[in-house]
């Protein structure tokens, strides 16, 4: 049986990442998370270090891209890991991964759409790369200040 998925709910999708955002941040790394609309985000284009991408299939089908500049990704992984990276090595690509893939996983569940499903996450970092996003997506841009700079959540979801 498959899902219908209602413009309202389209319209409704930023509170499901919000709040997974906001959550995840509190209980993996004690902070509170501001939203915010003045951070250095910008459609189409990523202005951060690296950003972690996850594919999301089902009734909603689209992606979510998690950015953030070093700083900001060496931060995270000394609250995670217990030390802080001095470069972007792997374990700093994993972490941002599974960053990507708890803030997804958290807003699947608080959509309550079983029919929902996650890709692996992918993580890209340098500078001035594009993450483009499919035409027919409804697109969002969430930028959240963290205690060490700018983060943003970017999704296309239709």
């Amino acid at each position: 049986m498959s899902t219908t998925v209602t413009q309202s709910a389209i319209e409704q999708l930023p509170t499901p990442f919000i709040e997974s955002t906001r959550a995840v941040f509190s209980t993996m790394l004690g902070v509170e998370l501001t939203l915010s609309d003045a951070c250095k985000c910008r459609r189409f284009y990523s202005p951060f270090d690296i950003s972690g991408v996850i594919g999301l299939s089902g009734s909603i089908k689209g992606m979510l891209v998690v950015g953030m500049d070093t700083p900001v990704a060496f931060a995270i992984a000394e609250e995670l890991l217990g030390y802080r990276p001095t470069e972007i090595d792997g374990e700093v690509f994993d972490m941002v991964g599974e960053l990507a893939n708890m803030i997804c996983g958290n807003a699947k569940e608080r959509m309550g759409d079983p029919s929902i499903a996650l890709g692996l996450p992918t993580v890209v970092s340098g500078a001035n790369y594009n993450i483009v996003f499919h035409s027919d997506k409804q697109l969002h841009l969430l930028c959240f200040e963290t205690p060490w700079g700018p983060l943003s959540i970017e999704f296309g979801l239709k």
